[in-house]
C-alpha cells in the first residue's frame, strides 16, 4: 500500500461526508452548489496566500475539480500531496 492510498482515504471520507449533507438538506442542489463554490474559492485564495511564504499551488481543472468536489480537505490533501511525494 503506497502513500497514495492513505492519502486517498480520507478524501473518499470527505466525499461521503459531504453526499451526506447535501441529501439531508432541503435545498440539496443549491447545498451542492455552495460546497462547489466554496471549494473553488478557497483554492484560488489560498493560492494566492500561499504564494506569500513561497508555497506553489497549481491551480488548473484538475486541482479546481478536486477541491470543488473535496472541499477544503482535497486542498489539505493536494498541499500534503505536494509536501511528501
Amino acid at each position: 500500500m503506497g502513500v497514495e492510498w492513505i492519502f486517498l482515504i480520507p478524501a473518499v471520507i470527505c466525499t461521503a461526508i459531504q453526499t451526506l449533507v447535501c441529501l439531508k438538506s432541503k435545498r440539496p442542489l443549491l447545498t451542492a452548489v455552495k460546497i462547489l463554490l466554496m471549494g473553488a474559492a478557497t483554492l484560488v485564495c489560498l493560492c494566492f496566500a500561499l504564494r506569500l511564504i513561497g508555497v506553489y499551488a497549481p491551480v488548473n481543472l484538475y486541482s479546481l475539480i478536486t477541491s470543488a468536489v473535496l472541499g477544503i480537505p482535497g486542498i489539505v490533501l493536494m498541499l500534503l500531496l505536494n509536501v511528501f511525494l
